[in-house]
């Protein structure tokens, strides 16, 4: 009796076997069919998606100024519907306006606007009495770029003892403008404006490294 349980036995554990031995075949077949197939498939191939669109807002923009002023409460206005433009100045102050209208190619008192037909002077007076301008605001109907190029080449290149430091765009009050700033001798560094507005150009009076009230003057003028 004991022989023939050896025997089933064998048999048995023969069967359990063979039963295992298929099973990790049939393992191994799938694991190596799949990874056959994983390594024979195509890589995702790469699509040609548009370049993602750029709105206006986030295009480069010319610097806009900012004020760093504050202007006093008893302040004066001067407005001038013709120009489209005020003026604040010290209640100490007064302005002298003049305009005139001339014919192409005249003559005229600065330096940026012999193109112009049209002029407009807004002239500081320390008093009511004085004789000559402490500042000059000017506004005329030729382009910045024809002034510009004027004023760089009637004032700044003819005088040897005047150095053209910088030249930059701008907006004022959403306004294009170039600013030029320049020194003459020892004297220290003065900016000029020229901003194009309602088909004008505005030259205001410089604004003066240091001087606190000539920064005050040129941002108290309003451009509508």
């Amino acid at each position: 009796m004991a022989n023939l349980s050896q025997k089933g036995f064998g048999a048995v554990e023969i069967i359990v076997t063979l039963a295992l031995l298929g099973l990790i075949a049939a393992g191994g077949y799938f694991a190596w069919t799949n990874y056959s197939t994983n390594r024979t498939t195509d890589p995702p191939k790469a699509t040609n998606s548009p370049a993602p669109s750029v709105s206006a807002s986030t295009l480069p923009q010319a610097n806009s100024y900012q004020r760093t002023t504050t202007i006093p409460s008893d302040w004066k206005t001067f407005s001038n519907a013709e120009y489209k433009v005020s003026l604040k100045y010290p209640a100490t102050m007064s302005i002298n306006y003049s305009t005139k209208d001339k014919k192409s190619g005249e003559a005229t008192d600065t330096t940026f606007s012999a193109k112009a037909t049209k002029l407009g002077v807004f002239c500081y007076l320390e008093t009511p009495s004085s004789q000559s301008c402490s500042g000059i605001m000017y506004a005329f109907n030729a382009s910045a770029a024809d002034a510009i190029s004027e004023y760089k080449s009637t004032f700044i290149g003819a005088n040897s003892n005047i150095k053209l430091v910088s030249e930059s765009k701008l907006t004022i009050d959403g306004h294009e403008a170039t600013a030029i700033t320049y020194k003459q001798g020892s004297m220290a560094e003065e900016t000029t404006y020229f901003i194009s507005a309602n088909g004008f150009t505005y030259v205001p009076a410089n604004v003066v490294t240091g001087n606190n009230t000539s920064r005050m003057l040129f941002e108290a003028v309003s451009i509508q």
